[in-house]
């Protein structure tokens, strides 16, 4: 097999340009292109250095190790010991993954392959199919760091919730959703989305002996409301024992939520946006 020095420049840059800015892109970070190439080079020039010297697989291993880590630092624009750590996971992790995704392309497709230190592979590979890795790859990172800035985004809204009803307590994820303003007799109304809360508060419901009604010293009541979309829905609400966000006692209603906006499973909890005040 040919293995062409220029193929193995290329290709090596290539890869360690695109791993590096993913990996300094996942923490949010934004790497400066000088420091990357820099860093990318060096890791060029070690990948072509390694099949020249004549040493042990573990040594080999050990060096390899070391160089990642040294082009991980070379990229920190200030060292903290924290992203620095996490650069180097994220940027291992990536590493295994497009490697993974590109030997799975040569073996779908039948392709030759030969894995050589410096990880190069034959000039007659179509070129598509190693675009092809890089762009599952990148497609991979984008949706990696869609979620994390999406996760990011929900937890400034997210709230430790603890509810007490019916001699239970149960622990909740809550998500202050702003545009829940909705109100019943003067107090606000959150939403239950928990699956366990919600099977055993119509346990209550079904075993109340009193019917719903609008007594607010009743322990179950019907609330109105209307949708988004303008439709008005009917909910069974009841006060809880015990209603805490954050720690901070709260007196609201809890609402019975319906089977579409139980949906996503994200939270346990839509609560009122007046909770925040």
């Amino acid at each position: 097999m040919t293995v062409y020095i220029e193929y193995v420049v290329i290709d090596n840059m290539t890869m360690n340009t695109l791993l590096l800015y993913a990996a300094f892109l996942t923490l949010r970070q934004k790497p400066r292109l000088w420091r990357v190439l820099l860093s990318a080079l060096l890791g060029t020039l070690c990948a072509l250095a390694m099949p020249l010297l004549k040493i042990p697989s573990w040594i080999s291993f050990i060096l390899k190790i070391a160089v990642a880590l040294l082009m991980t630092l070379v990229v920190l624009p200030k060292f903290k010991l924290k992203y620095y750590i996490m650069s180097n996971l994220i940027f291992a992790a990536y590493t295994f993954v497009l490697g993974g995704a590109i030997l799975g392309l040569f073996y779908m497709t039948g392709t030759d392959f030969k894995a050589m230190s410096a990880f190069t592979y034959s000039a007659t590979v179509p070129v598509g199919l190693y675009v092809a890795g890089v762009a599952l790859f990148a497609e991979l990172v984008f949706n990696v760091v869609r979620y994390i800035s999406s996760a990011k985004k929900r937890s400034a809204f997210m709230r430790r919730v603890k509810l007490a009803v019916g001699g239970r307590t149960f622990l909740l994820n809550g998500y202050v959703d702003s545009g829940n303003l909705l109100e019943s007799d003067g107090l606000p109304v959150c939403f239950v989305l928990d699956k366990r809360l919600s099977r055993f508060a119509t346990e209550l419901l079904a075993q109340s002996i009193t019917l719903p009604s609008a007594k607010t010293d009743e322990k179950f009541k019907v609330i109105f409301y209307e949708t988004v979309a303008g439709a008005r829905q009917r909910a069974y609400a009841f006060k809880p024992d015990l209603f805490e966000v954050e720690d901070k006692p709260k007196e609201v209603y809890v609402a019975l939520a319906g089977k579409k906006m139980r949906k996503g499973g994200q939270f346990d909890i839509l609560l009122n946006s007046s909770l925040e005040e």
